[in-house]
């Protein structure tokens, strides 16, 4: 009995010295959340007021809009000086107490306060401002784009739960970048450091001088920007393009569209690689968490994986053959005015307008194929006979893949 006794005893101390304490994933507060234009936005408390801001992966710090600023009651502090960009649309900091997110409250410190800007007007409401790295630097953020909803862990007890896939990620200015292998039409990119912004509700947004690079906007990108999309300092004109496959998180995906941003200020980060962002139209096909303590993203695809990408304009892609200078429709979007038109892959553009498309440039074509809410009249050749077709695009407010 007395062996027994001690033999117990050594089997106690034994477990209770060399195995790791288990300590329970500790949960702060869920926090629901809804896309509008794509934008994730949260519901923040400041002095006591709820308002409407985005979550923004890639956004350093905070910063509110002056309309926010008045009715929170801060007073600006601490004014700039001169700048150019975004940091002319700067009007001053604040100073912030405190700040509620769900359940959870925390002081953030210096804000800046910007002009009021139509670009964070969602149907009609206003955005307060941006919250970023000052929430991502606290806590380990878990995205569930099936329930709508962030959660946000305690660090020191959070263990990622079964099926999720993990992945190394770069921070850069508050900004979150991960690894990423692109095929464009004139580069191929291995293991390509890319932002991943929750503040922005396209695919793919790439650095204009490297779209230019890469062979992705051959039309150029328009002179004249969108209607209301306007960030502070800069704006984001549309073009329609694709890279011909990528592969993001583990997934493949084909035919990405993309936006050119004219302004390198667009991009946060000063990360050398950070020429392309990832936004919440690939985002949402992934469940995943992002651990700034660790460099770690966790992730796995949700039902969302395989679901079409929009397409705001034609939906054509089209090419001209180097030997015979026919134009082609090398691809048709699915759902997009092209294909309701009646428009097939392969068909040969004759004429635009009444207009013979050969002595035009592809630049000229494509500019005239995506104008922005007009009606679209074309002539193609398919199988030797001839048609007249006709397709209206939408009115973009929006950047237009």
């Amino acid at each position: 009995m007395k062996k027994l006794l001690l033999f117990t005893l050594f089997l106690f101390a034994f477990f209770q010295f060399t195995l790791p304490a288990q300590h329970p994933v500790r949960e702060i507060t869920r926090v629901p959340f809804h896309l509008e234009n794509g934008e994730l936005l949260i519901e923040v408390k400041i002095g006591g007021r709820a308002f409407p801001m985005v979550l923004d992966s890639k956004s350093r710090g905070l910063f509110l809009y002056r309309w926010a600023q008045v009715r929170s009651g801060l007073k600006i502090k601490y004014k700039p000086g001169y700048g150019g960009g975004r940091d002319s649309l700067l009007l001053g900091r604040s100073r912030i107490d405190r700040i509620d997110v769900g359940n959870l409250h925390f002081k953030p410190g210096r804000v800046k306060v910007y002009k009021n800007s139509s670009w964070f007007k969602m149907r009609g409401k206003p955005v307060a401002g941006v919250i970023g790295s000052d929430l991502f630097k606290r806590y380990i953020v878990h995205f569930d784009f099936d329930k709508r909803e962030i959660l946000l862990y305690d660090p020191g007890t959070f263990e990622a739960g079964e099926g999720f896939k993990t992945e190394p990620i770069e921070i850069s200015r508050g900004a979150a970048l991960v690894a990423a292998d692109f095929l464009f039409p004139r580069a191929a990119l291995n293991n390509e450091w890319v932002m991943l912004s929750t503040g922005y509700g396209g695919a793919l947004c790439i650095k204009h001088k490297a779209a230019k690079k890469y062979g992705l906007f051959e039309a150029g990108v328009p002179r004249k920007p969108v209607a209301g999309f306007e960030w502070p300092g800069h704006v984001f004109p549309a073009s329609l393009s694709h890279a011909a496959s990528a592969s993001i998180l583990s997934e493949n995906f084909e035919s990405l569209p993309a936006v050119a941003a004219r302004s390198e200020k667009t991009f946060a980060s000063e990360h050398p690689f950070d020429e392309i962002m990832i936004g919440n139209e690939i985002l949402r096909r992934f469940n995943f968490t992002l651990d700034y303590y660790h460099k770690r993203i966790y992730y796995r695809s949700n039902e969302k994986i395989n679901d079409a990408f929009p397409v705001k304009r034609s939906g054509l892609i089209v090419s001209r053959n180097p030997q015979t200078g026919i134009i082609s429709v090398e691809k048709v979007y699915p759902g997009s005015p092209a294909a309701r038109g009646g428009i097939k892959s392969g068909d040969e553009i004759i004429a635009i307008y009444y207009r013979p498309v050969e002595p035009l440039s592809l630049d000229k074509l494509r500019s005239l194929l995506n104008r922005s809410g007009k009606k679209v009249e074309i002539l193609i050749k398919r199988e030797g006979k001839y048609h007249h077709l006709r397709f209206q695009n939408p009115v973009c407010i929006t950047p237009c893949p």
